[in-house]
């Protein structure tokens, strides 16, 4: 197998991990490897991650004969994230797009030939997004504003200096990439203050009258906000994290930019989010350079390495949930892991919250017991760990009942203690044809289940697989935990850390 490694920009951190000597190939961000599988091989690339990071890998069959498959563990084996085909069927290729590392670990990517198939492909690991669309500051074409602001451009790096009182300037890129969606990373390595006080930032989404702000001063807290005609308004105030070192230089910035949600990066660490939808449209891309002393003052600040990327189109144009996801009880961590994804709506909020229910039911038949207290539920994300226990004589299982209209129109996901699963919609005394399947491991009696339903569309998982789809115009309606047996039987459901994420 061929190997081909063109080393380009990687942030500051990167540069201080080395391989264990056991270890794989070691991907690099921006790094771009060429391989070939013959049938039903298997390849395994080594990464080197931090928590809360946020990465992509993109595989090209050079094989038009080529399906390819990813899959990505942890050191302990447990799945991150897994993809088949890009946007089947036009596109086998793999794609594991803006995937949050949960914890810092040397990870595994393993790239698997499917389906007998065989030939060579291209692999590339990107911060953030899919696609990289611009890297290092071009050939010129930078502006600074206003007075007082002064740049100094080269393609390897930007010196942008501000003199004066509390002034703020900012160079935007005639070149960079006008996206609405983009990660956007940038290396500050040296600072230069008169009066020791300065912020360093990004601006992005700038339409010339509005644009977005992501600043970090010298005493090393972070703010964002939006700026147009009629001035500031802050949507994060000053947070201080324990990430941000107070005054040391050099680090790096990056922001995660996904429709009216924004995730916020100090040296690859995610130090928070925000939601804001004033501005929806395209925009430039630029950097800032911060007095906030009362007196007049100068400060120089030199930026280096800056890496745009932007998502894949077809992800894009059919966003699709990911085929293997990290299964967490945390509600608001496997939000911000899939809204990155483009999988579940950003201006949401967290509906319901129970850590902890049980039900028992004798009888046979589908048992619910309502939760929410008849709240109405249409696009939501839901996720609740089910222990079942039952008389192994007879079959039941543990489930969810949700776009409930009453106790016999309602959809149902369960699994059973045979193994078994389904999702289907209830209209009277029949169910309709739906996802059903067997589990590899059937004796499990604890499974972690998730269910996206965004616009018509349900997508079940079940232990951090996804399982299967449907299409559904139920519309909105309550939800219930469920009994499930399949004939008269004494069975306890317990479920455990059950939340619901709803967005319009």
């Amino acid at each position: 197998m061929s190997r081909r490694l063109a080393v380009l920009l990687v942030p500051l951190w990167l540069l201080l991990f080395a391989p264990p000597a056991d270890a794989q190939e070691a991907l690099a961000l921006l790094d771009t490897v060429t391989g070939e599988l013959a049938a039903n091989d298997s390849y395994d690339y080594a990464v080197n991650g931090r928590s809360g990071e946020v990465v992509s890998f993109r595989i090209e069959a050079q094989s038009s004969a080529l399906d390819a498959a990813m899959t990505l563990t942890d050191s302990s084996g447990r799945v991150i994230a897994a993809d088949d085909d890009r946007a089947y069927p036009d596109r086998l290729d793999p794609l594991l797009q803006a995937v949050t590392l949960p914890r810092a670990d040397t990870y595994t990517l393993k790239v698997r030939s499917v389906g007998g198939t065989s030939g060579s492909y291209t692999l590339t690991m990107t911060p953030g997004l899919a696609a990289a669309a611009f890297t290092g500051f071009g050939d010129g074409g930078w502006n600074a504003s206003p007075e007082g602001a002064s740049i100094d451009a080269t393609p390897d790096r930007i010196i942008l200096t501000a003199e004066g009182a509390r002034l703020t300037s900012v160079a935007v890129g005639e070149e960079l990439p006008r996206a609405v969606d983009l990660y956007a990373q940038v290396d500050v390595i040296a600072v230069s203050s008169q009066s020791g006080a300065w912020a360093a930032g990004m601006t992005f989404r700038d339409t010339g009258p509005a644009r977005y702000a992501f600043v970090v001063d010298h005493t090393g807290v972070w703010s964002f906000s939006l700026f147009d005609d009629s001035g500031e308004r802050v949507i994060r105030d000053w947070s201080p994290h324990p990430a941000i070192v107070a005054g040391r230089t050099p680090f790096t910035l990056s922001v995660l930019a996904v429709g009216s949600s924004f995730d916020f990066f100090y040296d690859s660490t995610y130090i928070g989010s925000a939601v804001d939808d004033a501005l929806t449209e395209a925009g430039g891309l630029g950097l800032m350079a911060v007095t906030p002393s009362a007196l007049s003052t100068v400060n120089i600040l030199t930026y280096a390495n800056l890496i745009v990327t932007t998502p894949d189109a077809d992800s894009q144009d059919t966003p699709a949930p990911p085929e293997g996801i990290f299964v967490s009880a945390d509600g608001r961590a496997m939000v911000t892991a899939l809204r990155r994804q483009f999988a579940v709506g950003a201006d949401g909020e967290m509906s319901l919250n129970l850590p902890e229910s049980s039900v028992q039911y004798n009888r046979a038949g589908v048992n619910l017991l309502g939760i929410g207290r008849g709240v109405q539920f249409g696009n939501f994300m839901l996720g609740f760990t089910a222990t079942l226990n039952a008389d192994p004589a007879g079959s039941a299982g543990c489930g969810i009942a949700f776009h409930a209209v009453d106790e016999t129109h309602y959809t149902l996901a369960y699994f059973n203690q045979e193994g078994a699963y389904g999702m289907s919609r209830r209209e009277g005394d029949l169910f309709a044809p739906g996802v059903v399947g067997i589990l590899p491991d059937a004796g499990e009696q604890q499974r972690r289940l998730l269910i996206i339903a965004s616009d018509n569309t349900l997508t079940l998982y079940i232990d951090g697989v996804r399982v299967g789809s449907q299409t559904e115009t139920a519309g909105d309606g309550s939800m219930s935990i469920a009994v499930v047996n399949f004939e008269p039987n004494t069975t306890t459901c317990q479920f455990d850390d059950l939340w619901v994420w709803a967005w319009e």
